[in-house]
């Protein structure tokens, strides 16, 4: 079990943790490494990769949350701090979040793990791998370790931060207060951009008419989500993607890193009986959060430290 996280007082508001890393957060540029790797669905996912000076011990693989990408934060500070390490980071931007307009009529989604086991078949396996995820990342790493029964990736260790365990709870969780419907807000409208460049490049597959009525994300996840991944609905969506149902399953050593005032998923499911989890869950953070203070981010320092144990 890591330090608890204690923020200073004045940094205990969940609103101000999550806004700071979600909406204030500047990410240094970082000299990445681009490779393009095949998905089954016969197109390219870009990956970005940090490698250290000297000799490599472990690697990275990095999911990001909705509507970000390699260059959200903390990805490239944590590339940066493992290139110290020995540890080599891989930052995976999913199917159009690096706005790069994809060439097969599909986008990314919290369930799509045929892209994510597409591409780490392909990744190097001489070296132990890390994972995280962070919100959707995470959502989506938790359930590609847990399906068909779970993954067995020897050496392997994964940390989810903030995952939305239930889809579903988490839409109306957004749905409850002033400020979740702001965060809602701002998510749907930039996802809507992503959609309108999607378009762009392929006509037709969905009607714009749609596009613009999107409001929530029961609205989007209807509308757009569900009939261009093959979902009967949002909550077909919702049902067979949300990763509380996988958990159970999972093979490798995984720590769910949350905080009890996450307005997304305040209430995590602990219940689940698996000792391959361990639940690091506290009092403050917000979602994606974890600053004791505006200059220290104590996210940072304990991916750091998850990263290089035993690299």
């Amino acid at each position: 079990m890591s330090d608890m996280f204690h923020p200073r007082l004045c940094w205990r508001n969940a609103h101000l943790q999550t806004i700071t890393r979600g909406l204030l957060k500047i990410s240094p540029k970082i000299p990445w490494h681009r490779v393009h790797l095949q998905t089954d669905h016969g197109d390219y996912l870009s990956l970005d990769s940090l490698t250290p000076v000297g000799p490599i011990q472990a690697r990275l693989l990095v999911l990001h949350g909705l509507t970000g990408c390699s260059g959200a934060s903390p990805i490239a500070e944590l590339a940066l701090e493992l290139a110290q390490h020995g540890v080599e980071t891989w930052a995976l931007n999913l199917r159009g979040a690096d706005r790069v307009r994809p060439t097969v009529p599909r986008l990314y989604h919290a369930g799509c793990t045929d892209d994510l086991e597409a591409v780490f078949r392909q990744l190097p396996q001489d070296l132990p791998w890390r994972f995280v995820g962070f919100s959707l990342g995470a959502n989506l790493l938790l359930k590609w370790l847990g399906e068909e029964g779970g993954k067995r990736i020897p050496g392997a260790r994964a940390m989810a931060v903030s995952c939305p365990y239930d889809l579903a709870q988490c839409s109306a969780n957004l749905e409850k207060t002033w400020i979740t419907r702001c965060y809602r807000f701002v998510l749907v409208e930039r996802l809507k951009t992503i959609v309108r460049d999607f378009l762009k490049g392929h006509p037709g597959t969905l009607d714009p008419a749609s596009l613009r009525e999107c409001r929530t994300f029961f609205d989007f996840d209807e509308n757009i989500t569900a009939p261009l991944h093959g979902f009967a609905g949002a909550h077909d969506y919702w049902a067979r993607n949300s990763s509380a149902q996988f958990l159970k399953d999972i093979e490798v050593n995984t720590v769910l890193l949350h905080s009890y005032d996450d307005p997304f998923q305040p209430d995590p499911p602990r219940s689940v009986q698996n000792d391959n989890l361990s639940w690091e869950v506290h009092s403050h953070g917000g979602h994606l959060g974890f600053h004791q203070h505006w200059s220290e981010d104590w996210l940072l320092r304990r991916l750091v430290k998850f990263s290089v144990e035993s690299a």
